[in-house]
């Protein structure tokens, strides 16, 4: 699989593997059939990995405390499935968008951040899951976003990039263009935060 690998590596029936962003308790479908040797294999039922037991506790125990929650989606450059690199937020279950208007906002000052870069971008969209990747179940963002009502849950999707690819973008770039974006994010949170801290009193 090389760098194309998606998933853990736990024994399932007949290929080793759980995407486990597909395995959280969310519009989590247990009718739909798909093969433990596909990628996209979200496990035998929602919550069957170590590992999204454990985040699963920590919204449990800290869910209350928590104002945003950012799963990171890493891959490798494949020009078959290449799209560029994404700031996602819900849902992924359903194309009826969120009705919080905090989301457009960020897409507004992420494009803004991405306008005044000193160097070129190839392609960074803020967008829904569900826009992005077309109907998906048992995301991690739609789960503290729906069960926990966790006010920020986002996904970053940053892909790596071919060196010969035909409008490449060096290392440097990629990390000035990820630095930008986390900034643009964390600063929209916390002036969200402020503000709405600010109306209460």
């Amino acid at each position: 699989h090389g760098g194309m690998w998606n998933k853990n590596a736990s024994p399932q029936e007949a290929c080793r593997g759980v995407l486990l962003d597909r395995n959280f308790d969310v519009a989590w479908n247990a009718t739909r059939q798909i093969s433990s040797c596909s990628p996209l294999y979200p496990g035998p039922a929602p919550f069957s990995e170590v590992e999204t037991n454990a985040v699963r506790n920590i919204f449990h125990y800290f869910g209350h405390k928590i104002v945003a929650y950012i799963n990171v989606h890493s891959g490798t450059y494949d020009e078959k499935v290449f799209k560029g690199d994404a700031i996602l937020y819900p849902r992924g279950y359903t194309e009826l968008q969120t009705d919080d208007d905090k989301y457009i906002d960020l897409k507004g000052e992420v494009d803004e951040a991405m306008k005044n870069a000193s160097f070129q971008v190839m392609s960074v969209a803020v967008d829904t899951l569900y826009n992005w990747y077309g109907k998906i179940s048992g995301s991690s963002v739609d789960y503290a976003s729906t069960v926990y009502g966790i006010p920020y849950a986002l996904e970053f999707v940053m892909q790596l990039y071919q060196e010969d690819y035909t409008n490449p973008i060096q290392h440097y770039a990629l990390t000035e263009i990820w630095n930008r974006l986390i900034d643009t994010v964390f600063t929209n949170i916390w002036k969200s935060l402020h503000v709405n801290d600010l109306r209460k009193k």
